[in-house]
């Protein structure tokens, strides 16, 4: 019945029929007294009494005492009527509501919903079950390797439609990689730079000069630069005008950062952007602004690649340069009639083609080197990129191409090429002549993404950033590993064999499986790097919602936060209170209280202990939510009755609104919960666990509850209080 008045209608049931149980029994315990006798006589009164009636002595007092034994029995309708009523209406109602609701369960449209229980104790206890000497960041490896495993064997056996991880599972060792951008990948067509997100349409900004080069390393890390010293950065707004202190043309253009391999990303300070154009021009970008580097070359420079920040090769029409931005170019070599068209570094090795196929190398240390040998095609060459294992992946007037360590091409595709970009991964992009973009695999397949405009140059594939300690709160794309992950992983073998795996990969979510994910994890802001518990750095509790190619669709934010737990109540005004309990987070509430969107279906959900307050999920409810979905982290109370303390009381939450609740935790106890109120399933409070659901998406569920029922408490409570008011006066006025 708790979806017509709520959880505290049931106690006011619970309460009026105790009341009217204990009437019953109050008149049963008076029928065994003996006749002439009143309740709650001694033995000795019992035994006196009678006799002072039969003599005629009795006082009136007990004169109306044996007599309201007769109005006793009549009394008791009352009771009586009160719990057969009750009786009545709680299963006659619940014989027909819950028959419609079951009938409304089995039509609905169903969500495959898969579960993962990791069994992730809070992080202090968890590291004394490891070996004293074991690093954190092994520990936080391992979680994240237990949680990518255990979504792999259950989409591989159930095929979930999306899979739930639960409160703050994905905490990544240090770092993060993802994209605060929609767009996928970016072309320069004319004066135009256009920005393209697969299955949406592009958006253009226009410059007042021919665009001729584009250099980006993702988020906030992407300018173009054109005609008469045009530079531009892009930001997914538009683009920024920057000044430079040259007008001649620049047709080259590279975005260097201090790469280490395992990270492949830095943070932005850490990186600088630079270009090259006609007459030996060479910019670089410092903090007051672009500043022009002495070259001592007239040659045109049309290609411009490097090994990390301020560390570059430039070549162009017969000479090729290398150098230092602090040091100016420390070697230089002539190479007369050949003109450099490409150039492309991986690790400390850069590698220049010419349009005629001719190679050079040239080292992070200055040396440069030139082949004996050409790569042989038919046509001119036009743009290069390298994949991972070192590979060329060549845009030719003749075709496609790959180079591996021949200089004998394998032709892919046999349309005309301007363009190449390639990722981390060794995923390519491929621009031709006519406007279309084709997708490029490592192994050499090749598939069309779009057509586009033939007035198209040059394209240049939007990577992932790297980000400290936690998700951006705005991100647009989460990074998806392709490594596969181990089916059974034993600890700690599995970290020991994933070292050689880039952090990016390691700390990915998506990894093994291609299914959509709801989990939680920490969000925010970071300002200081350094200390990860500055007041300055922003953080929420949050819960994101990214479909099979990691792409973010939506997120949710904690809004009820633990007080000493996730803040300090005044510790905004009074810092000092986080300086006496260092152990306590500084989160921040979340802003709305809309469901998630996945596709098409509308998800409440609910963080923590939101799931017990019956205010809070009314709103998610009335938000349109087709169903609840809890993740939470009980780890904190250990093995104790607070878990199935939590999973009992939040069960009433899907009676309230009439909508199905699946549970996700940490450790035990995750579950199933129908819109009757029904658990249909529990996880053991040991160990880890997966299950799948089929969960029912009841689109026009409403109950009385939520359209206004939920008063209940403040409607009775002002009827006590005027029966009070009426109790009081009646007594002044006797």
């Amino acid at each position: 019945m708790c979806d017509l008045f709520g959880v505290s209608f049931l106690s006011f049931l619970l309460v009026l029929a105790n009341g009217a149980l204990y009437e019953v029994a109050r008149f049963l315990r008076s029928r065994t007294a003996p006749r002439g006798t009143a309740p709650g006589d001694s033995p000795e009164q019992s035994r006196v009494r009678p006799l002072r009636r039969l003599i005629g002595i009795a006082s009136p007092s007990e004169t109306a005492a044996v007599e309201t034994n007769g109005e006793r029995a009549r009394s008791l309708l009352a009771p009586l009527a009160t719990l057969s009523a009750l009786l009545v209406a709680v299963l006659g109602y619940g014989l027909v509501r819950l028959d419609q609701v079951e009938r409304v369960e089995a039509a609905a449209e169903t969500l495959r919903l898969g579960v993962v229980e990791p069994e992730i104790p809070i992080f202090e206890e968890q590291l004394k079950s490891f070996p004293k000497e074991e690093s954190p960041l092994s520990v936080l490896k391992w979680n994240t390797l237990s949680l990518q495993a255990a979504s792999a064997r259950l989409v591989e056996t159930e095929n979930p439609d999306l899979l739930v991880w639960p409160e703050s599972t994905y905490f990544p060792a240090l770092s993060v990689y993802a994209r605060r951008t929609e767009a996928d990948f970016v072309t320069l067509e004319g004066r135009r730079v256009v920005l393209h997100r697969e299955g949406a349409s592009p958006t253009a900004f226009e410059a007042a000069e021919p665009l001729l080069a584009v250099a980006t390393r993702g988020d906030g890390r992407t300018f173009v630069v054109g005609r008469k010293g045009t530079v531009y950065a892009v930001t997914p707004q538009g683009l920024t005008r920057e000044a430079a202190p040259v007008a001649t043309d620049l047709g080259a253009a590279w975005y260097g950062c201090t790469d280490v391999p395992a990270y492949l990303d830095t943070p932005e300070d850490q990186c600088l952007p630079m270009a090259a154009g006609d007459s030996g021009t060479l910019l670089a970008r410092s903090k007051d602004g672009w500043v022009k580097l002495e070259t001592g070359s007239t040659a045109d420079l049309l290609v411009l690649a490097g090994f990390s920040a301020g560390k570059y090769v430039a070549a162009g029409r017969g000479e090729i340069l290398a150098g230092n931005v602090t040091k100016g170019v420390i070697a230089r070599s002539a190479t007369p009639g050949v003109v450099w068209a490409a150039a492309a570094a991986r690790g400390p090795t850069a590698i220049l083609v010419a349009e005629s196929g001719s190679i050079a190398r040239v080292t992070a240390t200055g040396e440069i080197s030139l082949s004996s040998k050409k790569i042989a095609t038919d046509g001119s060459i036009r743009a290069v990129d390298l994949l991972p294992d070192g590979t060329l992946l060549l845009a030719t007037s003749a075709g496609l191409a790959l180079v591996g360590h021949e200089p004998v091409p394998r032709f892919l595709h046999p349309a005309a090429m301007r363009s190449v970009s390639c990722d981390a991964d060794g995923a390519c992009l491929a621009l031709a002549d006519d406007g279309g973009i084709f997708s490029v695999t490592a192994d050499g397949e090749v598939e069309p993404v779009a057509g586009g405009n033939p007035e198209a140059t040059h394209i240049a594939l939007l990577p992932f950033s790297r980000y400290y300690w936690w998700l951006p709160d705005d991100a647009k794309k989460i990074y998806k590993a392709t490594a596969p992950v181990p089916r059974e992983p034993r600890y700690p073998d599995a970290v020991i064999a994933d070292l050689g795996q880039p952090e990016r990969t390691v700390n990915a979510v998506q990894r093994g499986f291609d299914t959509p994910i709801l989990f939680g994890a920490t969000s925010g802001r970071v300002f200081e790097i350094e200390d990860p518990n500055s007041l300055r750095n922003i953080r929420y509790n949050s819960a994101f919602v990214a479909d099979r190619d990691g792409r973010v669709l939506g997120r949710y934010d904690k809004q009820y936060l633990l007080a000493f737990g996730e803040y300090i109540p005044l510790g905004d005004w009074f810092p000092i209170l986080y300086e006496w309990s260092p152990e306590s987070g500084r989160f921040l509430p979340g802003p709305a209280s809309e469901p998630l969107d996945f596709e098409g279906h509308r998800l409440g959900v609910l963080i923590c202990y939101e799931d017990i307050i019956p205010g809070h999920t009314n709103s998610v409810a009335a938000a349109g939510a087709h169903a609840l979905v809890n993740l939470s982290n009980d780890a904190w109370f250990g093995k104790t009755k607070e878990a199935w303390q939590h999973f009992v009381l939040a069960a009433f939450r899907a009676v309230e609104q009439r909508l199905p609740l699946v549970r996700a935790t940490t450790t035990g106890i995750s579950g199933f919960v129908s819109a009757t109120g029904e658990i249909r399933y529990m996880t053991d409070p040991e160990g880890a666990e997966t299950f799948v659901v089929d969960l029912p998406l009841l689109e026009d569920s409403w109950t009385v509850y939520r359209a206004g029922g939920r008063h209940f408490p403040w409607v009775l409570g002002l009827l006590l209080a005027g029966l009070a008011v009426a109790i009081l006066r009646k007594r002044q006025v006797r």
